[in-house]
């Protein structure tokens, strides 16, 4: 057993200590007690709340306890079992490390304190006031802590004015009790509210049977778990698929070490990942746990503990982004021999799981039984072709296909129809073409072969003072990507080749496109990380457009190239590529039973 003596740090100690209230509201209060709880090595933790934490709070564990010499210094400011030495400091391995929660909340509140100490025979419990320590004695009791919380704000009325509806207090509450959850799968968790029982979730090892509880079957089975090490840092959990997006950013978890915590660096590295799979607007729906070493991480730079700093952020962002999008486009792992971002590379990534879910590349192992290549009107074993779980709304079922789709027609000279067993399926030319374009020119890129067209006739271009600098620094890098220029006049370039799938005419606008991009370049990442945007840029402008007429064989040469792509289903914007209208949804318009 650990040693959970309690003492008062020294002065020096105390002062390194990110400082500050961390009572905002009810839900505040049960993560400093729950967790305090789980620190005491509890496995049955119960939280009673009543009218949304305003009248009473009250956390039952059945960890260590305390003694009563410790009971009575838990409450004094600067007080520790959990930390000795600046050195322990920055090694914490606890999701706290000193007992300044319980005095802030005591407080703001009428505060009972009642505890046994394992091994002991007679707990005992405290009053407190205002902060103040009112009356101590003998208590009977079960091994453990309880901590009870009257009347929180009772003396600062302010603040108590600033409190939400019940129902929202009580929201944010249900959202500590979910975050501590899944952080710690082996412990059991009881919550009440006015003493109805709203959640029972009991010890699961399976970070999957706790999503399940805690979310419902539906909103996670087709998530596709994710597991992967590199060098000290490893991440596991669950993400979801491109074709599940939602409007709001919720069911967005993080944890480190089995802390829950608001990160950007980790958010915006996520959101790299899903960056030409989803739409800007749309947000992806992520369970995600990080652990490293305790040393290579600072804990102690915001009171609640809901943020840290990493000694290497760019390590860790390159490792999640990669990780992520390498699952995004496989489905399952492979071996990545480098990771792009970092100067020396990641060398070795290993995947350590399979995967969970449908993976994105099920649909792809039959292309060639899948599109007839003897009858451009036919497409055999249609079947096979398998996108996830869309939105019906949206998109059809891929079991339901049935083993032949057949081209109807071209609509508005922008919109390709086919006919399959559910419906119609609409496929939008431009941006199925901008797909296709946008998987070439990147694959073309990493090979470094990106084929360029020699101009006849260079093509002179004058720019901004500003665009001139930019061209300057990145003349080379431009080179790789298709574009061939030289400097020719103060701000005069001359264009000698551009990317073999742009038209002439559309290579000044993207050159301006890429410009735009870069500009800030330095401010925000470098040019290496705005490749796929400028990528994106070239594909739209040479994809085919609205109102372009196409033969029918040229329609099922289309859909044969995007059956061929990662990601058939969104352009690199994030917009659909394929949507349908359902024959029961036909029946309905027509009010047919």
């Amino acid at each position: 057993m650990k040693n959970y003596r309690i003492q008062i740090l020294p002065e020096d100690l105390a002062k390194q200590i990110a400082a500050g209230e961390v009572v905002e509201r009810p839900a505040s209060v049960v993560k400093e007690l729950v967790e305090n709880a789980v620190d005491a090595e509890a496995t049955f933790i119960v939280i009673e709340v009543f009218e949304g934490g305003r009248k009473r709070i009250r956390i039952t564990d059945n960890g260590t306890g305390m003694v009563r010499e410790d009971a009575i210094l838990s409450v004094e400011r600067h007080s520790t079992s959990k930390i000795k030495t600046k050195e322990e400091l920055a090694n914490i391995e606890t999701l706290g490390f000193r007992g300044e929660a319980l005095p802030s909340i005591a407080s703001v509140s009428k505060m009972k304190i009642t505890t046994l100490f394992r091994g002991e025979n007679i707990g005992t419990e405290l009053y407190l006031m205002n902060g103040k320590l009112k009356e101590v004695k003998d208590a009977g009791s079960a091994a453990g802590t309880v901590v009870e919380v009257n009347d929180l704000f009772y003396n600062t009325p302010a603040r108590l004015k600033f409190l939400k509806s019940v129902n929202t207090e009580l929201g944010y509450i249900n959202t500590i009790i979910n975050q501590e959850a899944l952080a710690h799968p082996n412990i059991h968790f009881k919550l009440l509210h006015n003493n109805r029982l709203l959640q029972n979730i009991p010890p699961l090892r399976d970070d999957l049977d706790r999503l399940t509880i805690l979310f419902g079957k539906e909103r996670v089975k087709d998530l596709i778990k994710v597991k992967a090490r590199y060098n000290s840092l490893e991440l596991r959990g669950y993400i979801s698929s491109p074709s599940i997006s939602r409007t709001s950013r919720g069911y967005q978890y993080l944890f480190v070490n089995s802390r829950p915590i608001k990160d950007r660096m980790m958010t915006h590295a996520v959101y790299e990942a899903y960056k030409t799979f989803i739409l800007k607007d749309r947000n992806p729906v992520f369970f995600l746990f990080l652990n490293v070493r305790p040393d290579t991480i600072d804990v102690n730079v915001h009171p609640s503990k809901m943020e840290v700093r990493f000694r290497n952020q760019h390590e860790v962002h390159d490792f999640i982004r990669e990780m992520i999008r390498n699952y995004l486009l496989k489905g399952k792992p492979t071996q990545r021999e480098s990771v792009s971002g970092s100067e020396e590379g990641m060398r070795r990534v290993e995947f350590l799981d399979e995967g969970f879910g449908k993976p994105l590349d099920d649909y792809k192992e039959k292309i060639s039984e899948m599109i007839s290549k003897s009858s451009p009107s036919v497409m055999k074993d249609f079947s096979s072709l398998k996108l996830g779980s869309f939105d019906s709304r949206l998109l059809f079922k891929p079991e339901s296909i049935g083993e032949r789709l057949r081209v109807l027609k071209q609509v508005d000279n922008s919109f390709l129809l086919f006919d399959i067993p559910e419906g119609i399926l609409f496929v939008d030319q431009h941006v199925a073409h901008e797909r296709i374009l946008f998987e070439k020119l990147l694959k073309d890129y990493k090979e470094s072969h990106v084929e360029v067209q020699h101009l006849l006739f260079r093509k002179e271009i004058e720019f901004t003072h500003r665009e001139t600098s930019l061209l300057t620094k990145y003349a080379e890098k431009l080179s790789s990507i298709g574009f061939l220029i030289e400097h020719v006049g103060e701000n005069t370039f001359s264009l000698r080749g551009v990317p073999t799938l742009l038209s002439e005419k559309d290579s000044e606008g993207v050159l301006h496109d890429i410009l735009d991009r870069l500009t800030g370049i330095d401010r925000v990442k470098p040019f290496e990380e705005m490749v796929e945007d400028i990528l994106v840029s070239i594909a739209c402008h040479g994809a085919l457009k609205d109102n372009n007429p196409l033969e029918e064989e040229e329609m099922v040469k289309l859909m044969e190239d995007l059956m061929k792509t990662d990601i058939p289903h969104t352009c690199p914007h994030g917009r659909p590529i394929m949507l349908v209208l359902a024959i029961d949804d036909i029946k309905k318009k027509f009010q047919m039973k």
